[in-house]
């Protein structure tokens, strides 16, 4: 059965309660995170896989809005990332805010291109591309990278921790300074 996401809340009680039940006809979602807005409006995403049957179709990433004083969500959205970026399956792993504005790195499932793409968006919904992230290759070194976090240090520096599959074990952190094109 596909999965869902089920957004829990805590009444000061000791109890958890579910708030949220959200899912998607066709779409098994996957892998929720939960950000907090400036102004305090809640950012729910997750990733959308497509199957028909048992075959996977395709990933690409969905985004709801929600209250945080009642926990209640709306409709879960398509994002829209750069044309020149999407390959249909496409993951939009963590969007971390820095003011208004929201950076995430997508990557491609079911890909060994290596290709990352540092994304941003003014209202979580609708993405620009800032780069693509040149990861260094070869033996010895990690392959396959995929998810991405993104934090920002107190004089505004991007730091980037990408973890990779493959043969080599590991991972990558990179720092880039505004406006955060080279790290």
């Amino acid at each position: 059965s596909p999965g869902l996401i089920r957004v829990l809340g805590h009444g000061g009680d000791d109890e958890w309660r579910s708030v949220a039940r959200i899912t998607e006809d066709g779409s098994d979602l996957r892998d929720p995170k939960l950000e907090v807005l400036p102004g305090g409006r809640l950012m729910l995403n997750v990733g959308a896989s497509r199957y028909v049957g048992n075959e996977l179709r395709g990933h690409s990433p969905r985004v709801a809005f929600g209250d945080a004083a009642t926990g209640r969500f709306g409709p879960l959205a398509p994002v829209v990332l750069p044309a020149s970026i999407v390959t249909g399956a496409d993951w939009l792993w963590r969007v971390t805010w820095r003011g208004e504005t929201g950076y995430g790195v997508v990557y491609h499932a079911r890909s060994d291109s290596g290709a990352l793409h540092l994304v941003r968006s003014t209202d979580g919904l609708a993405y620009e591309l800032l780069a693509t992230l040149a990861l260094p290759r070869g033996e010895g070194l990690p392959s396959a990278p995929n998810e991405a976090s993104l934090a920002f240090l107190s004089d505004g520096t991007m730091v980037a921790v990408v973890r990779c599959d493959g043969s080599a074990d590991g991972s990558f952190v990179g720092y880039a300074k505004p406006p955060y094109e080279h790290f």
